[in-house]
C-alpha cells in the first residue's frame, strides 16, 4: 500500500522561513519579510458571516478584549466593530524578547447583503467571541412557490 508524505508547511507570511542555503541570511531574510507583519496582526479582527432564511449572523474573534471597550456600529449597510485592546506594559528598563498579544485600536468593517433589518440588530459577547445578528426584512426572506399538478 502507497504511504503518503507530509510535506512540510511554511508560512505565507515569512517566507524567510528557509535560508536558501545561506544561514547567515536567514536574520536578513525575516527582517525584510516580516516588516508589517505586527501591524496586520494589530488591526486584522477574523470574522465569520453566516445566513438564515430569518438573519445574518456575524461572528468576529476578539479574545482577551473587555466588551466595554468594543462598538459595533450599522450604518447604510455596512457593519463595523471597532474598539481598543489594552495589555500590560514593560516596566521601565525592559524590553520584549517576543511580543505577540495585541495591544492598540483595531477595526473591521463588512457590508452586508441588502434586505436587513438594522434597528432589531442585537450583539453578544462569550469566551472572546463577538456576535451581531442582523434579522432580514420580511420582503427578503426566501419565499416557497409552490408547484401545481396539470
Amino acid at each position: 500500500m502507497p504511504q503518503l508524505l507530509r510535506r512540510p508547511t511554511r508560512s505565507r507570511l515569512a517566507p524567510a522561513s528557509a535560508d536558501f542555503g545561506f544561514p547567515w541570511a536567514r536574520p536578513l531574510l525575516s527582517e525584510f519579510f516580516d516588516i508589517g507583519r505586527d501591524v496586520f496582526f494589530e488591526t486584522y479582527v477574523p470574522i465569520d458571516m453566516t445566513r438564515t432564511d430569518e438573519a445574518i449572523t456575524v461572528v468576529a474573534s476578539v479574545p482577551g478584549i473587555d466588551p466595554d471597550r468594543i462598538e459595533v456600529t450599522l450604518d447604510r449597510g455596512v457593519l463595523t466593530i471597532a474598539g481598543t485592546a489594552s495589555g500590560s506594559s514593560a516596566e521601565e528598563g525592559d524590553s520584549f524578547i517576543v511580543r505577540e498579544r495585541r495591544i492598540g485600536s483595531f477595526e473591521r468593517s463588512v457590508r452586508l447583503p441588502r434586505g436587513v433589518d438594522a434597528g432589531a440588530a442585537t450583539s453578544n459577547y462569550a469566551n472572546g467571541e463577538l456576535s451581531v445578528q442582523i434579522p432580514l426584512v420580511e420582503d427578503h426572506k426566501p419565499q416557497r412557490i409552490k408547484i401545481s399538478k396539470n
